[in-house]
């Protein structure tokens, strides 16, 4: 004996249909964007952990301290701090935050646009470590006598 219609289940309700394709399509791209927030997110965060630790970094007093101590691994006479310590750490200072603020922003609206955009901090942080590198070899061209003895030391032999 059956009871309802002959497919079984509910008399009242018609039987559930397979979900179409259009359904399970729209699902994934939701999966995929629940993911890509929390990739994002996350990488958002640890990109302003590293913006704030880079900002430190480039104190005028940091960066004066990090040349004094290559001045001694090579030997060379007591550290002066050149003239252009001041505006290369104020650009250091500055410009992170800037590349994050920036790298935040473009993240966010393509978000809203309802856009894959995790791998925007990621470029975010390939731009600034290129910025910090950059930064870094203007540091060391600032001091002409480390440059020297740079170029000078004996490389090491196997």
């Amino acid at each position: 004996m059956t009871s309802g219609p002959a497919g079984g289940g509910d008399p009242g309700r018609p039987p559930e249909s397979p979900p179409n394709s259009d359904e399970q399509q729209k699902q994934l791209r939701e999966a995929r964007r629940r993911v890509d927030k929390i990739y994002g997110i996350g990488l958002l965060v640890f990109g302003m952990l590293a913006t704030i630790v880079n900002m430190t970094f480039f104190t005028e007093n940091a960066l004066a301290q990090q040349f004094a101590a290559l001045f001694d691994e090579y030997g060379i006479a007591t550290y002066a701090r050149p003239a252009g310590l001041t505006t290369l750490s104020l650009v250091g200072i500055i410009g992170h935050p800037v590349i994050y603020a920036i790298t935040l922003y473009i993240t966010l609206i393509v978000w809203r646009r309802d856009r894959i955009a995790a791998w925007i901090p990621v470029v975010g942080a390939v731009v600034a470590m290129l910025f910090t590198v950059a930064l870094m070899l203007i540091g060391v061209a600032l001091h002409p006598e480390l440059l020297q003895a740079a170029m000078t030391a004996p490389s090491p032999t196997p």
